[in-house]
């Protein structure tokens, strides 16, 4: 899953023109595309040969590369049928390995024309929206989290609904649930709902996307919490509510639909990981709550907050990262650089220091053009991968 994006178009591929891709992490099914013989994980980003995707994403294991055609690939492991070439989990092969200049891509099975991915970030189910507007789904669905209504993993794509107005959308999925911010401002969620964690007032799963609110600017999921900001710039926390996440004061106080925090209107963008959320105001400022840096949170000492506490007092933060079910995240600054903080798996964060855990920000590796442009910038790790654009 994930995923960081860099937003600057560069180089042309068989798709047409794209990007070149950068991939770092665990690389033990083939996930970052380095061929067949290289499954090492990567703690600094290596070189992705044979495409130049304008749109990535990946889930646990498994990753996807969108070409300008509308073209889809994927590759890595097979979990659910994720890949999408219609291939059950089973028999042998289990992993499916592309690049390394050897190694050919191989598209998802079916009519192509996609146009968008979701940011990933689920165990084995993709969503992906094709130029005329329509959202598709394979993979796991144990419950219900493709949104077709059923409960039984899919090998290749099928069509979710008949609706034609997800064109504009940003869809993440976590876990095993999806939800999706519509081009209107309507916030919509299925698949699992413990704790609530979907929004709609209930604990039931959805297996078909329902509303959850509107008004809506930028969301995010996470384990069984959600967090949005809306257009007035007020703050929105809804589900488990474990370890102060809710950032209203309580703890372990579930919440089945969205509940304002506070009462003011300077936030801007937000994010989070299993442990603790964090959110940009409008004046550059970074805020956090929930575990401290036991549990990877980013204010340097070991308290737990349930309110939103100021990180540092530094002015030029701006985009939110998250790591869904992960304790890894981070942000990017006005300068175009990223930082991160929390857990530091294989030296991930490419960092002197090896790989050991930070509980305040450090900056990764020493580029300034890491994209502010949403639309091109898909904003959750995957728990194990790192992508980026360039």
């Amino acid at each position: 899953m994930p995923n960081i994006r860099k937003g600057l178009m560069g180089a042309a591929g068989s798709g047409g023109a794209g990007n070149t891709v950068y991939m770092w992490g665990y690389g033990t099914h083939g996930q970052l595309a380095q061929g067949a013989g290289d499954t090492a994980n990567k703690s600094s980003p290596v070189l992705v040969q044979g495409i130049a995707p304008v749109d990535m994403s990946s889930l646990n294991n498994t990753s996807f590369g969108l070409q300008a055609n509308g073209t889809l690939y994927s590759w890595g492991r097979n979990t659910s049928g994720a890949l999408g070439r219609n291939i059950p989990e089973s028999p042998a092969p289990y992993n499916f390995y592309s690049g390394g200049g050897t190694d050919a891509f191989v598209a998802v099975t079916g009519v192509q024309n996609f146009a968008k991915l979701a940011d990933g970030c689920a165990f084995a189910g993709m969503h992906a929206i094709k130029t005329d507007g329509t959202l598709w789904a394979w993979g796991e669905n144990s419950a219900g989290q493709l949104g077709n209504g059923a409960t039984v993993d899919l090998s290749s794509a099928v069509q979710i609904g008949s609706l034609t107005d997800w064109g504009g959308s940003i869809i993440r999925s976590r876990g095993t649930s999806a939800s999706a911010l519509k081009s209107d401002g309507t916030l919509w969620a299925w698949g699992n709902n413990a704790y609530g964690a979907l929004g709609d007032g209930t604990t039931t799963n959805r297996s078909s996307p329902v509303q959850i609110t509107t008004g809506v600017k930028d969301f995010q999921v996470v384990n069984w919490n959600g967090i949005l900001v809306k257009t007035d710039g007020t703050l929105w926390t809804w589900g488990r509510g474990n370890v102060g996440l809710l950032g209203n004061g309580t703890i372990n106080v579930a919440l089945s639909s969205p509940a304002q925090v506070g009462a003011l209107t300077d936030w801007s963008l937000c994010g989070g990981t299993s442990n603790n959320i964090h959110a940009v105001k409008t004046d550059g400022t970074l805020w956090a709550w929930g575990e401290g840096p036991n549990k990877y949170g980013p204010w340097g000492n070991n308290t737990q907050y349930s309110s939103p506490i100021q990180v540092g007092s530094l002015t030029d933060w701006l985009t939110p990262i998250s790591a869904a079910g992960n304790s890894t995240a981070g942000c990017i600054k006005t300068d175009g650089t990223l930082w991160m903080w929390g857990r530091n798996g294989i030296n991930m964060m490419q960092n002197a220091a090896g790989a050991v855990n930070f509980s305040s920000p450090v900056q990764v590796g020493t580029q300034t053009h890491y994209s502010a442009d949403l639309s091109k910038f898909a904003r959750t790790f995957n728990q194990l991968t790192r992508i980026a654009l360039a």
